[in-house]
């Protein structure tokens, strides 16, 4: 029988955090789903700790990075539906069952996106994110602001069409998927709705502090994501000049154009998302 979602969880020396992923993942009712951990070769207790749920598909093999990792996953998928859930993050209870029957009201959507928290290393709650509609103006010239890990793709029109995440980028590899879903006519949809924890750690690949670290090896690696960054907007962005200065220029206006319609268009969508453990539409969950 085919799933209604997979879930596909990269993971490389994630033992402090994967369990909870896991864990978050086997509480899920109201849907059907399979959930596949793609493990670059972990050397801690993540091995050990996978063994112990019978129910996950594993793979386990060298990769060229998380891109890699999730290529790998996306190809192995059955789901009607596809998310990657970092290891370190984990799903909200009943979040599978409200992303199904919102899918079900929005038969037209490639991409359906809901809201998240963000969550400390104990998994205490940081914050409740509101966001907003899809805007190619704001993703890709303020900063993208879909969450991957509250994110979900039909897999007949997206990862069945061909699909996947540029390997080479390191950090903002989600940004250039959703804006080469965009550029494709692919219609995303947000559902204003609680439904994955975002967890802040020390160890976030896409957190972790590498400018004035006074050394050789952090200032290369702060280049190397400055230039997903410049890259990503000279291919899917607005650029008026052939003189790179000019275009650091107009791309800070162009921040502050689209720092402005993000909060246009967040307005209605001020008060808090809903916990999908609730039937109010933006009550606190309880």
């Amino acid at each position: 029988m085919i799933p209604d979602f997979s879930i596909i969880t990269p993971s490389l020396n994630c033992a402090r955090y994967i369990r909870d992923c896991i864990d978050s993942t086997q509480a899920q009712c109201g849907a059907t789903w399979e959930h596949i951990v793609v493990d670059g070769g972990s050397q801690d207790e993540t091995p050990h700790i996978l063994r112990t749920y019978p129910h996950l598909q594993v793979l386990s093999e060298q990769d060229e990075g998380m891109s890699d990792a999730l290529n790998k996953g996306f190809d192995l998928a059955r789901g009607r539906w596809v998310m990657w859930l970092n290891a370190d993050d984990r799903l909200r209870p009943g979040a599978l069952a409200e992303v199904l029957a919102f899918s079900r009201k929005h038969p037209e959507a490639d991409v359906i996106y809901g809201s998240f928290q963000f969550v400390d290393g104990e998994g205490h709650v940081l914050r409740r994110m509101s966001l907003l509609p899809f805007c190619w103006l704001v993703c890709v010239h303020h900063g993208v602001y879909i969450p991957s890990t509250a994110t979900f793709y039909r897999k007949a029109t997206v990862l069945d069409q061909g699909f996947r995440l540029y390997k080479r980028f390191r950090i903002i590899m989600d940004a250039e998927f959703y804006a080469r879903l965009h550029q494709h006519g692919k219609r995303f949809r947000y559902f204003p709705c609680v439904l994955a924890d975002f967890r802040l750690h020390d160890q976030n690949q896409s957190m972790v502090t590498l400018y004035g670290k006074g050394n050789l090896d952090s200032e290369f690696k702060a280049a190397i994501h400055a230039a997903e960054g410049e890259s990503f907007i000279r291919t899917y962005g607005l650029t008026f000049f052939r003189n790179r200065v000019f275009n650091h220029a107009s791309d800070f206006v162009l921040y502050l154009v689209a720092w402005g319609l993000k909060g246009l268009l967040k307005l209605p969508y001020l008060r808090r998302p809903r916990d999908p453990r609730t039937q109010d539409i933006f009550g606190e969950g309880r």
